[in-house]
C-alpha cells in the first residue's frame, strides 16, 4: 500500500514539473502553428475556432470537439493538469484494493495499462506518479507498459511531446531536488507500445483497462462495444471508466465491468494536487496579450481564467475483479 503521508509530502515537488511541462509545449506548439501561417490574422481566427471547439466540452451533454492540431495544445493548457490529476487519484484508488497491491507490489509483478482513448497520455502521468510513490515508499514495482491508443494522432503527438519535457524537467529539478529522484526512476521503469500486437498482455502482466473521457453522444456504441471486446481479450484485474461530464447514462453504457466478474468501488480519493497550474496560467495569459484581435467573449474569457489542478463534476468508476 501507498502511505498517504509520504504523497502529500511529495505532490509540492511534482507539481511545479508537471506545470512547467505543460506550459512549454504549450507555448511551442503555438509558436509553430502560428508560423505555419503568412497572415496573423488567420492565426487569431485558428485560436479562436480552437477555443469555441473545446468549449463544447463546458456544455451540458458534452459534445466532442475536432482533435485537431489546433485544439490539441488548447486542451492541453487548459484539460491536461486536471486530467493528470484524476487518472493519479483513479491509480491510487485502484492501489487502495489489498489484492491488487499484493499482485503489483512483487520481484515480478509487471503492470500492463491499456489506455484506450488514451487522449494526451495523462494515464501514463498517472501511472508514474503513483510509481514513485510506491518507490518512495519501498515498495518493488518490476516495470510497467501503457498501451495507448487514441483515434487523434494531434492528441496522441502532443502527449508524446509533454511526457518528453516532463522527463527532461524532470531531470533537471533531481538534481536540485533528490525527493524528485523517485519520479525519475518511475519514468525509467514505464515503455510505451503502440502496435497493434501490444493489445495482447503478456503472461507474467498484471492487467488494467482504462478508458477516461473515451465515450461522448456521438461514439458511445462504438467504445461499448470495443470495451467490451477488449475485457474479454485481455481479462484485467482492473479498470476505470469515466465521463467528461456528469453522466451516468454514458458511463453505464459504456463499462464492461457491470458482470459478476466485477466488483465496483467507492471509497476512492480525489484533489491530489490542488490550486493553480502558475506556469500554464501565464503561457495562456501571454497569449491573449499577444494575439491581435479577440473575436469572440468564449476566447478572451476562457484565456483569463486561472489554470488549476482540479476538475469539475463528473461521473465515473473504479472496478477490480472479484477474488
Amino acid at each position: 500500500m501507498i502511505e498517504e503521508e509520504t504523497m502529500l509530502e511529495d505532490h509540492e515537488h511534482a507539481a511545479p514539473v508537471l506545470d512547467k511541462a505543460i506550459a512549454k509545449v504549450f507555448r511551442q506548439e503555438l509558436e509553430r502553428l502560428s508560423q505555419s501561417l503568412s497572415d496573423p490574422d488567420k492565426a487569431n481566427k485558428r485560436v479562436d475556432y480552437a477555443i469555441n471547439e473545446l468549449d463544447k466540452l463546458g456544455q451540458r451533454q458534452s459534445e466532442m470537439p475536432k482533435y485537431d492540431a489546433w485544439v490539441a495544445p488548447f486542451y492541453l493548457s487548459w484539460y491536461q493538469g486536471s486530467q493528470i490529476n484524476l487518472a493519479y487519484s483513479m491509480v491510487r484508488g485502484i492501489l487502495t484494493k489489498e489484492s491488487i497491491s499484493k499482485e503489483l507490489f512483487t520481484d515480478t509483478g509487471r503492470l500492463y495499462v491499456l489506455d484506450f482513448g488514451c487522449g494526451a497520455l495523462v494515464m501514463k502521468f498517472g501511472i508514474a506518479l503513483a510509481i514513485a510513490d510506491a518507490l518512495q515508499d519501498n515498495q518493488k514495482i518490476h516495470s510497467a507498459c501503457v498501451v495507448s491508443y487514441d483515434e487523434s494522432k494531434a492528441m496522441k503527438n502532443i502527449g508524446r511531446k509533454v511526457w518528453k519535457q516532463f522527463r527532461s524537467e524532470v531531470s533537471s529539478a533531481t538534481r536540485k531536488d533528490t525527493s524528485l529522484s523517485y519520479l525519475e526512476q518511475a519514468c525509467e521503469l514505464i515503455d510505451t507500445r503502440t502496435d497493434r500486437d501490444s493489445w495482447r498482455p503478456l503472461d507474467n502482466e498484471i492487467v488494467w483497462l482504462s478508458a477516461i473521457h473515451t465515450a461522448y453522444s456521438a461514439n458511445k456504441n462504438k467504445v461499448k462495444k470495443t470495451l467490451a471486446w477488449l475485457t474479454d481479450e485481455i481479462r484485467p484485474s482492473a479498470g476505470v471508466v469515466t465521463s467528461h461530464v456528469k453522466n451516468e447514462e454514458i458511463v453505464n453504457f459504456i463499462s464492461p465491468f457491470h458482470h459478476d466478474e466485477y466488483e465496483e468501488h467507492h471509497d476512492r480519493q480525489y484533489d491530489v494536487f490542488r490550486g493553480e497550474l502558475p506556469e500554464t496560467t501565464k503561457a495562456r495569459g501571454k497569449l491573449l496579450v499577444s494575439l491581435q484581435r479577440v473575436e469572440t467573449k468564449t476566447m478572451n474569457y476562457l484565456l483569463n481564467k486561472p489554470v488549476t489542478w482540479e476538475w469539475r463534476s463528473i461521473d465515473d468508476r473504479i472496478y477490480t475483479r472479484r477474488q
